[in-house]
């Protein structure tokens, strides 16, 4: 009792600067992320099987890929990512070309440690493939996102040690607008 406590912070603007601010409409653009989902919900993988999911036409500029995995067996209810486990290869290809591959667990790991996805006791990190701003120290090709959009056909290749129950998700580039009817938009272009 009595120990929670909350802090508000909250911006006072001038009158002149309400009324400026309170309608947006056809102003309003901004560049923020989507999370899409490209497997089919939880896919079971079997140990040391390399995993294909291939997808055409795909949209947007996806700055990373990254894939939830729990070992097979776990009651959906308890998927938490506490029990996530790692890959232990994890690439992309496109148009049949290799863009990015990292082929081994250490591989997988030193691509979360360089890139700041650091674990620890409570919950260790996804596996990630990173083309985006937070992977420029990284020392491979991309520096910012990967435009999919000038690709045919991307697919990407995973596979663990274990078998598991696994969901692979883009972070995708999205730009929200409001229009001068006051409708939401998002879009990948």
């Amino acid at each position: 009792a009595n120990t929670c406590n909350m802090m508000v912070h909250v911006v006072d603007m001038t009158t002149d600067d309400s009324q400026r601010y309170s309608d947006n409409r056809g102003n309003y653009s901004v560049i923020t992320r989507r999370f899409t989902e490209l497997t089919q919900g939880w896919t079971a993988a079997a140990s040391n099987v390399r995993q294909r999911l291939t997808q055409s036409q795909p949209l947007g500029c996806v700055t990373e890929l990254f894939c939830i995995a729990v070992p097979t067996g776990t009651v959906e209810a308890h998927r938490e990512i506490d029990t996530n486990v790692q890959a232990t290869h994890f690439s992309i290809i496109s148009d049949s070309v290799t863009q990015k591959s990292l082929d081994s667990a250490a591989k997988c790991q030193m691509e979360l440690w360089s890139n700041g996805f650091v674990g620890n006791s409570f919950a260790n990190s996804p596996s990630r493939l990173c083309f985006a701003s937070h992977a420029a120290e990284a020392e491979n090709m991309y520096t910012g996102g990967f435009n999919m959009q000038l690709s045919s056909q991307i697919t990407g290749e995973v596979k663990f040690g274990e078998a598991v129950d696994y969901r692979i998700f883009a972070v995708q580039l999205q730009r929200v607008t409001v229009n001068s009817l006051g409708l939401i938009q998002a879009s990948l272009d």
